[in-house]
């Protein structure tokens, strides 16, 4: 009898009628009573007599307390029942699961392989230990992010383990929204006090840009209205949770003075803390207790709390903002200080925040976090940090625009851009023409005001920023700094990078009217000047926010807009931008080019894609980027191949192959099989004239295959006459022809549904691409094409070369592989091309001035 799989309790047969124990169990845990099934195994395991009786009581009823989450006590059922049949693979499995759940990851690895060795073609053991090393590599700091970022972009729950597997959810991870599943990481981090500010994390190493410093766990994840009734229900039935939350600051001096006495990784993950009370549920508590202690978290949400984020990923590049109606609680991530230059940046991704170093930290400097909107003027910051008991913030950037910058001017910029962006009667070029304005008025206005500063000497006494020992002009700057002129000496070129560093900083509480003025440039076909705009943001926001998620997208704007101006030319003349844009996405996102992949999918063209990917290498070696990820494939240990001969010895059949042209083969086999039988049986009683009816049948499906053919091409000749490209060949025509050979080579002429090949055939002929060029008149002087484009998102996935009488458009998507040639009829001025795309219609226009 082969030895069972390592999943539930097996079926106990009834002895002489009775109930035995085992098999109330049994019934009990497939009904999904697992409790009463703990009792029948108990009961079970003190009427055994044999030790094989015993093993599998103490393995069932150990299966039963993971179902329960019973984790510990489900551990000391399978290490009994491995300790008296050390050759159980169902003992060294379950005792496996246990340890996992227990975060005894080595343990759980050593228990796990055993079983693999024991039990090599179980693919259950196989996917557990998989796990178990996952969770290893992600507890040192290594992620598979493809899997981390495709959760991300999609909205959808399932994690990145299954709950019924070794990383399976605890009955508490119903306080979060998603529970991600990946294994929490603290990094080179530590708790300390700092006067005046109370409670902080300091790095204990030098720390580089781009570094994952922690994964933490969320205590809570979910509407804002809820949350404190969550958080309250799980600090009632967990001692240890509710002593982490109640320590958390509450805006007071008081609630910032005593440090945790928890290590960090239980900090991070604050759901595995004990759970003492968990056979009491919430409901069972003291509803005034639980009152009370959600008033307490409300106060203790208004200072600690992060918003989760809401990702548009049908944007291109994705949009991500603060989701207004939900957020969550992480403990160790909440005692970091505030800064409105912050030097960490985090993401969060379902219920795990994961916080990366946004500029280089020295060893023992402090990790600030910025609390609020940061790319808003200074009064609007102090505002909102008067709510935080911050009365006023005294980081460097609020020191320098309040030496620096006039609120009242400041207030005139923004409600200028304000004016351009919401003008409702306005055209769009005419909106963009205002944003301009007010984005270089918002340029003018910094460079004078911090000239005016620097020349009367009201910064040595109060910035600790870097100053120029020799200020330069505001007009002196501005032609540096565009590239018209350059410094004179080494000496001016420190000034000038000094001087235009607190030009950037001054320009962050502007940085939105810059933003707008980007913004307003999509779709007028303007991409040098988008990309000129989006590159001034990104100068800014790498003073203000180095390694967020904006910069990262900032610089994806950039890209886009250079490689629309250049033809998706990223070899030469986007090549600077691709590369600045690896290095930001890298330091926001982490994972090299597979997350880059993962994000920027319906960003970027395959090509560009493929590009970016011969670039990377070149990078990671120039700047000794270190992996950050493991490949989950390769953790994998796969059941070894077994063959058919063992399979049946073991009494399983072995499962036939699988994938669309297998089923065509066996299902034309059988047919030739049935033929065959049918023919061998005619020709012995059929007369002399039965091969000729045979062969009669054969020719009408030649020829009705044949009819189809003609049919094609006429179909072919009627595109190639309007002007429209080859399709592709149907799935149903593809299927035909397969089963065809497959027929063929085993003496069969299968007849074709004819029916069905039409229908495919019209179905696919919507996915052809199609041109028109518009009549010319005697006044126009241009001349306009329309090109149909049926399955592109837009138009970066077309290449697009323009001569003096042709237009050639190649498509770059493989899975719409379009290719036009257009006759122009007449000479064009390929400079003067103007080029607009129709998402909704997947259609280009194209315009050009006629020579």
């Amino acid at each position: 009898m082969p030895a069972p799989a390592a999943g539930g309790p097996e079926a106990t047969a009834v002895v002489d009628g009775g109930a035995s124990a085992r098999a109330r169990a049994a019934e009990a845990y497939k009904v999904g009573d697992y409790a009463a099934a703990v009792e029948g195994y108990g009961e079970a395991l003190r009427e055994a007599s044999g030790v094989q009786d015993r093993t599998k009581a103490l393995a069932n009823r150990a299966q039963c307390r993971i179902k329960l989450h019973q984790y510990a006590e489900g551990r000391e059922d399978a290490a009994a029942a491995r300790a008296l049949q050390p050759d159980n693979p169902k003992a060294w499995f379950r005792l496996g699961v246990c340890e996992a759940q227990l975060g005894r990851l080595h343990e759980a690895e050593a228990a796990l392989g055993e079983a693999s060795a024991l039990r090599p073609i179980d693919s259950a053991v196989a996917e557990a230990l998989a796990d178990v090393r996952a969770r290893q590599a992600e507890a040192s700091g290594l992620f598979s992010w493809t899997d981390v970022y495709n959760r991300y972009l999609v909205n959808e729950s399932k994690p990145l383990r299954s709950p019924d597997g070794v990383a399976a959810a605890r009955s508490d991870d119903t306080t979060v929204l998603y529970p991600l599943g990946a294994e929490p990481f603290v990094g080179p981090v530590r708790i300390g006090l700092v006067e005046g500010r109370g409670r902080g994390l300091f790095a204990t190493e030098n720390v580089r840009a781009g570094q994952l410093l922690m994964c933490a766990q969320a205590v809570a994840t979910g509407e804002n209205d809820k949350l404190p009734d969550t958080i309250a229900k799980a600090m009632a039935r967990r001692p240890d949770l509710k002593h982490c939350v109640l320590n958390l600051s509450r805006g007071t001096p008081d609630s910032e003075v005593s440090l945790p006495m928890e290590e960090l990784i239980q900090l991070a993950a604050p759901r595995r803390l004990s759970d003492e009370g968990e056979e009491m549920g919430a409901e069972e508590s003291d509803a005034q207790e639980i009152a009370a202690l959600a008033k307490e978290v409300e106060t203790i949400l208004f200072f600690n709390q992060f918003g989760l984020p809401r990702v548009n990923v049908n944007a291109a590049p994705i949009e991500v903002a603060n989701d207004p109606g939900r957020s969550g609680l992480w403990i160790l991530p909440a005692f970091m200080n505030h800064s409105c230059l912050p030097n960490v940046q985090l993401l969060i991704v379902w219920d795990c925040l994961f916080l990366r170093a946004g500029r280089d930290i020295p060893a023992g400097g402090e990790l600030f976090d910025c609390y609020l909107e940061s790319l808003q003027p200074l009064q609007r910051r102090r505002e909102s940090l008067l709510s935080y008991g911050i009365r006023p913030c005294l980081c460097e950037r609020c020191v320098l625009e309040d030496a620096v910058m006039d609120p009242e001017e400041v207030a005139s910029v923004i409600e200028e851009a304000t004016k351009a962006s919401s003008n409702p009667m306005a055209e769009a070029a005419d909106k963009a023409e205002g944003a301009e304005a007010a984005a270089e008025r918002a340029d003018a206005v910094v460079a004078l005001a911090l000239e005016k500063a620097l020349q009367e000497d009201r910064l040595s006494s109060k910035v600790a920023l870097p100053l120029p020992k020799a200020p330069l002009k505001a007009q002196r700057m501005a032609m540096i700094r565009e590239g018209f002129e350059k410094p004179t000496d080494a000496a001016e070129q420190e000034s000038f990078e000094r001087q235009e560093a607190l030009h950037r900083i001054l320009l962050g509480g502007l940085a939105n009217v810059l933003r707008g003025h980007a913004m307003s440039l999509r779709g007028l076909n303007r991409y040098v000047d988008q990309f000129q705009a989006w590159g001034r943001v990104a100068n800014v926001l790498l003073e203000v926010i180095p390694g967020s998620e904006l910069e990262a997208i900032v610089h994806l704007e950039a890209l886009s807009a250079q490689l629309l101006a250049t033809h998706l030319d990223y070899r030469i003349a986007a090549r600077a931008a691709m590369r600045d844009c690896l290095l930001k996405h890298h330091q926001a996102y982490g994972g090299g080019i597979e997350a880059f992949r993962v994000i920027n999918t319906q960003t970027f063209a395959a090509n560009v894609l493929d590009g970016a990917a011969q670039m990377w290498p070149e990078l990671v070696k120039e700047f000794g980027l270190p992996a950050d990820g493991y490949d989950a494939t390769a953790l994998c240990a796969r059941p070894r191949p077994v063959a058919a001969a063992e399979l049946r010895a073991e009494g399983q059949q072995p499962r036939p192959k699988g994938g669309f042209v297998e089923l065509l083969k066996r299902r034309t086999q059988a047919m030739c099989e049935t033929g065959q039988d049918a023919a061998h049986a005619g020709n012995s009683s059929a007369a002399a004239d039965t091969p000729a009816e045979g062969s009669q049948s054969s020719a009408a499906t030649v020829a009705s295959t044949t009819n189809i053919g003609a049919a094609r091409g006429t179909a072919g000749a009627a595109v190639r006459e309007r002007g429209e490209a080859p399709r592709p060949s149907s799935a149903v025509s593809i299927a035909s022809t397969e089963l065809g050979r497959a027929a063929s080579d085993c003496g069969a002429a299968p007849a074709l549904d004819t029916a069905s090949v039409e229908v495919g055939y019209q179905e696919a002929a919507e996915d052809v691409a199609s041109f028109e060029v518009l009549p010319l008149s005697e006044r126009d002087a241009s001349v306009t094409v329309v090109v149909r484009l049926p399955g592109l998102a837009f138009s970066a996935e077309a290449s697009l070369e323009i001569s003096e009488r042709e237009v050639r458009i190649r498509s770059l998507n493989d899975l719409h592989p379009h290719s036009l040639d257009v006759q122009l009829p007449c000479d064009v001025d390929a400079e003067t091309c103007a080029a607009k795309w129709s998402k909704r219609a997947c259609q280009l226009t194209l315009r050009m001035q006629r020579l």
